[in-house]
């Protein structure tokens, strides 16, 4: 990442705090980067003075900024800004209209800024719609590009409902006719990327319009100005793939996910996921799901939360097929009809949790692994049934051999893996850590206590080490669950197991050699194929 789209990254997250009442200082934005921590300082002080021009005197001192010229316009004042530039309130003097100019901020022309302005401006004037804001006149003035746009005066969504619920009919008129402006975009190639409350304005006869393109992509191109990894836009109103980086995954989904979460806020008065930091918010984009609105406001119908959430679907697939099925589903709710979305079946949340795949990519090399140590783990008892079974005390050297090869195991994937786990989250990596080793600890724990319980003249009592492994195995699969969830059919098939491990006692450790082989085999199958992409460099 650039030093300038860092700094845009900055402005726009210390922008985002403010609107949500917090106060963040230069320092606390980029605590290990004191040059940028100046500039940064410059940029806010900006935006400040240039907000002072609406506010009291007291609020911040220092004389107000420059108003600039601009030909054929006269400018009244300031009526917005943001991390790229500020908005006037102007007077076109050939037509006698009041308009809203859009202005880079001085000593902020620079190519990646310019670039997102000349983007906008395209991508507004290709569209002509009642719920988007219309783009009147483009120019420059000394030096500094600039956008006439239309005059919205009723402020915007996000200060509509004041952080409190609005009535969900009001709700699902406001949100179907941003939809339909929606589709107006993609239609013409444009998706917005960018849908949030703060970037919808309301007409004085209530008319919700959509602006601020500036982060607007063509459907098709891919050459963009930004690239793979970096996140855009709002984490709180963006989708997984959004949120991750993925831009090539970005399309008229994004949107459609985007316009549910502003009608989750305007239901329950709070976006569907807001964490203490950035990147907090972007995890429970990916992983958690919502909060049903209902749970936070009761009052709120059932078809209107079921339209809500099949919106926020993690997958692009499964949210409405376009922004204008959206808007015909909730007419359908408007009109007292029976909308076409409906809640998941019980069969269905079971697929879809069998189908959660949580693994960071680093956990690829780890499947590789366990593809290789599966064989070795079966080979070894093998050798060690036909070498120890006629000696008079098998039961105990076979249960030794039983536990050192789990032990073994764990070992071995622990450090082999270990150049590849400095990728994988640390939250993550704790976890995976934390599970295995309550595994290995309990498996010693198991083998020792039946070791000092057995009498010797009942030494094949020793087998029963191997259904309580199977149990304590089975509690070590539901725990991965959270991340992989096949893993709960691993977890549920080895408390069957455990209980089948009674009848074969004298054969149990054979049977657990077999088990071992398969189920590593199997479990890698299923790291790879919820990560679906190749091995990392180790």
């Amino acid at each position: 990442m650039t030093d300038t789209t860092r700094l845009y990254d900055l402005l726009a997250e210390w922008e985002e705090r403010r609107q949500q009442g917090a106060t963040v200082t230069a320092e606390q934005l980029c605590p290990d980067d004191p040059a940028m921590q100046d500039e940064l300082r410059r940029r806010i002080v900006r935006q400040l003075r240039v907000r002072a021009v609406l506010d009291p005197p007291a609020a911040f001192p220092g004389p107000p900024p420059v108003v600039p010229a601009v030909d054929g316009y006269d400018i009244l004042d300031v009526i917005g800004s943001g991390g790229m530039g500020v908005v006037y309130r102007a007077r076109d003097r050939q037509l006698d209209r009041v308009v809203a100019v859009k202005m880079i901020l001085a000593g902020g022309a620079d190519g990646p800024q310019l670039a997102r302005f000349r983007d906008e401006a395209r991508a507004v004037a290709a569209l002509q719609h009642p719920n988007i804001v219309q783009v009147f006149d483009a120019g420059e003035t000394g030096g500094r590009p600039f956008l006439a746009l239309e005059y919205v005066p009723g402020g915007s969504l996000a200060r509509f409902g004041g952080g409190a619920p609005i009535a969900p009919q009001r709700a699902a008129e406001i949100v179907a006719a941003l939809a339909r402006g929606v589709q107006h975009a993609h239609d013409r190639g444009i998706v917005h990327r960018d849908l949030k409350p703060a970037n919808v304005l309301l007409a004085p006869d209530g008319t919700p319009k959509v602006t601020d393109f500036g982060l607007a992509k063509r459907l098709g191109d891919d050459s963009g100005h930004t690239r793979t990894g970096v996140v855009i836009g709002s984490p709180s109103y963006m989708p997984p793939e959004q949120a991750t980086g993925n831009h090539k995954a970005v399309g008229p989904a994004t949107d459609v996910y985007s316009l549910g979460a502003i009608l989750y806020e305007l239901l329950t008065g709070r976006p569907p996921f807001v964490g203490e930091t950035v990147l907090d918010t972007i995890r429970q984009v990916g992983e958690h799901p919502p909060v049903p609105p209902r749970a936070l406001q009761p009052t709120v119908p059932k078809d209107l939360e079921t339209v809500c959430l099949k919106c926020l679907q993690k997958e692009p697939g499964e949210r409405y097929e376009s922004a204008a099925a959206l808007a015909a589903d909730l007419g359908r709710f408007l009109a007292g009809e029976p909308v076409h979305a409906r809640p998941p079946s019980v069969f269905g949340l079971i697929a879809r949790n069998l189908q959660r795949a949580n693994y960071h990519p680093a956990f690829a090399n780890y499947a590789a692994w366990l593809f290789g140590i599966a064989p070795v783990c079966l080979l070894v008892h093998v050798v060690a049934y036909f070498l120890l079974r006629d000696h008079p005390r098998y039961p105990v050297l076979m249960s030794e051999v039983s536990l050192a090869v789990i032990l073994g195991a764990q070992l071995v994937l622990h450090f082999a893996g270990r150049p590849t786990f400095r990728f994988v989250p640390p939250a993550q990596m704790r976890q995976f850590v934390t599970i295995w080793t309550v595994e290995w600890v309990g498996s010693f724990v198991v083998w020792v206590v039946l070791r000092l319980a057995v009498p010797e003249d009942h030494l094949e009592l020793m087998f029963l080490a191997y259904p309580l492994w199977a149990v304590h195995l089975a509690h070590t699969y539901l725990s991965f669950a959270t991340d992989a969830g096949w893993f709960y059919v691993h977890g549920s098939l080895f408390y069957l197991i455990a209980v089948g491990f009674v009848f074969v006692l004298p054969w149990a450790p054979l049977v657990l050699a077999g088990l071992m082989c398969v189920n590593m085999i199997a479990s890698g199958l299923i790291i790879r194929r919820g990560l679906g992409i190749r091995r990392l460099p180790g």
